[in-house]
């Protein structure tokens, strides 16, 4: 039987010596509610199908040597377009300096830290431990897919190998990481296309919009800036099912929003239903209801 129990070193951080069994866990909740034949139908031997395949359980396992935490929403949404994000791990040295920013990140969005020391001087045990972990994920044969986040070339036989299980490989990482783990991922996703502030054609005038931004910054109430924020997410949501879908009906974006924000709920912005919520952004959104009686969603350009 599998050891689930969990060592903590007090500050909520499990220690690397358990291998973090967080995906026990995900494995009881998964099986308690889906049988073995829902399982075998959300292998599709690594290929993807888009918002057919948006119940997949995924791991998410990020290298948090190697990737900059400011990037956490951009990466568990992007994660989420390929399936239901059912762990969400950070692996890293959490003593170390550059380690810090990611303990703001932790509780908002709900991500297992894993504490990896590094031993040996001129070795990165970080990549150890989530190829580890990852293996293990693999072999227990609940999460379908994987989203590995680093810029990190050691992870190319990882990719492989979970790739030859018939389970894809999400990778998430700069565009200078090296070809050998682009390829080996079934879909690899640049870190400068999920903030397109970052590119160099909008670094042109960053400056002249960080300044205006900040004055904009001052002047907003906490509401105003909640519905800005709100409404950002909103854009996002769309723009990622209408990638897939010709159309976005009110009930997909609904579901979308819930899947990458478990919180979300339109009450919390004094509404009764969705499109009471979207009817707030007036110059954002217009919605038309059909003769089958769903109601889609246009975004206004």
């Amino acid at each position: 039987m599998m050891d689930c129990s969990m060592r903590s070193n007090g500050n909520g951080i499990v220690t690397d010596t358990m291998h973090n069994h967080a995906h026990a866990r995900a494995f009881d909740m998964y099986c308690s509610t889906e049988n073995k034949n829902l399982q075998n139908s959300l292998i599709r031997g690594g290929k993807l199908d888009g918002m057919e395949e948006s119940d997949r359980p995924l791991a998410l396992l990020i290298d948090g040597d190697n990737i900059s935490f400011t990037l956490t929403r951009q990466i568990i949404e992007e994660s989420s377009k390929y399936g239901q994000v059912m762990m969400k791990n950070v692996y890293g040295d959490w003593t170390l300096p550059n380690m810090q920013g990611w303990l703001s990140q932790v509780h908002e969005y709900a991500l297992t830290p894993v504490q990896v020391l590094n031993n040996i001087k001129g070795k990165n045990a970080t990549d150890s431990a989530l190829i580890i972990d990852a293996m293990d994920i693999l072999h227990d044969d609940v999460i379908q897919g994987f989203c590995i986040a680093s810029s990190d070339s050691d992870y190319t036989t990882l990719a492989t190998r979970i790739k030859a299980h018939g389970k894809p490989v999400i990778g998430i990482g700069s565009g200078t990481t090296h070809k050998s783990f682009t390829n080996s991922c079934t879909k690899f996703i640049r870190t400068e296309n999920l903030v397109p502030d970052q590119t160099d054609a909008s670094n042109k005038n960053k400056k002249a919009r960080t300044k205006n931004a900040s004055a904009k910054e001052a002047k907003e109430t906490e509401e105003q800036k909640k519905l800005r924020e709100l409404g950002e997410s909103l854009v996002s949501a769309h723009d990622s099912i209408n990638a897939t879908l010709s159309t976005v009906n009110l009930a997909d974006l609904g579901a979308y929003l819930s899947k990458i924000e478990p919180g979300f709920d339109e009450r919390n912005y004094g509404c009764k239903k969705l499109s009471d919520l979207l009817n707030k952004f007036p110059d954002l959104f217009e919605m038309e209801r059909m003769d089958n009686q769903k109601i889609i969603v246009t975004r206004k350009e």
